[in-house]
């Protein structure tokens, strides 16, 4: 049986419709819904609203907030999507550029994705020294860590950053982190200005990090950075890699976007020109 749009018709189990219905509801909110909202908005008992949310928070499906208790999108349906063929086919483009790249900068280099208020690695060109850097593909990272966190910030505006700082705060990793919220816009600020971010041991001791945003045309926030310890990421090196990770997130923009632009648009880097980080 069809109904009138041509669909076959047949048994729906209720609970997983009414869970998707959440995931869609929680999907469309940018600061995340809690309980009460999504009961109310959807017209179901708190008991039942709060089972379904706590039984797609145990699947990956939605992250909730240990502060505020509000529940945003999780990794595991972005995880599901990267198994596409689209985004396999991209990944084994992607690879060695990826690999080139982390040839010649002699770091780890990887490529994630925003998922809410985690950053996801996607592709992952390890450095081939003995003691490197390591994150498969998969792993997650939380949105204000280090590097990863100012790149996709970067994308919004000052009025969405502090909202974010408001919902999730400023943890403090290292004693190098940046815990103000004045101090931590400012620097998101100079990230869009230059066209990179850089992670001074922000995250975890004695590692660095570069990072650009891809700024694809394309589905979700992409990124790349390169990480390594400080005793190789240098004041000096840190300074080479900014120049070149700008020109290389661009020459990989353009393989996702395959063709989206004219030739011409695509030659032109769209970033500022990279200035030097400052020792």
């Amino acid at each position: 049986m069809q109904d009138n749009n041509g669909r076959a018709m047949g048994y729906k189990a209720p609970a997983v419709q009414k869970g998707i219905n959440i995931v869609k509801l929680v999907a469309a909110a940018h600061a995340g819904m809690g309980i009460s909202e999504i009961a109310a908005a959807l017209a179901y008992s708190k008991s039942t609203t709060s089972g379904l949310a706590q039984a797609l928070v145990a699947e990956g499906v939605l992250n909730q907030d240990p502060a505020t208790k509000r529940f945003f999108l999780g990794p595991a349906l972005l995880a599901i999507s990267l198994k596409h063929w689209n985004y396999l086919k991209f990944n084994k483009k992607a690879a060695p550029l990826l690999a080139s790249f982390r040839d010649r900068m002699g770091e780890s280099v990887f490529l994630g994705v925003r998922s809410d208020d985690r950053a996801l690695v996607i592709a992952a060109a390890e450095s081939q020294n003995p003691y490197k850097i390591s994150a498969p593909v998969g792993a997650t990272f939380p949105l204000f860590a280090g590097v990863i966190g100012k790149i996709f910030l970067s994308l919004l505006d000052d009025t969405a950053v502090r909202a974010l700082m408001n919902i999730h705060g400023l943890p403090c990793f290292t004693d190098r982190s940046i815990c103000d919220p004045d101090k931590y816009l400012t620097e998101i600020q100079q990230v869009r200005q230059r066209g990179y971010a850089l992670d001074r041991e922000e995250y975890m001791p004695g590692v660095r990090a570069v990072a650009a945003s891809l700024r694809n045309l394309r589905g979700l926030p992409l990124g790349i950075w390169v990480v390594g310890f400080n005793t190789t990421l240098t004041d000096t090196m840190l300074s080479h890699i900014a120049r070149e990770i700008v020109p290389f997130a661009e020459s990989v923009r353009c393989l996702l976007d395959d063709g989206d632009q004219p030739e011409a648009s695509r030659r032109s880097v769209m970033y500022p020109q990279p200035s030097q980080p400052k020792g």
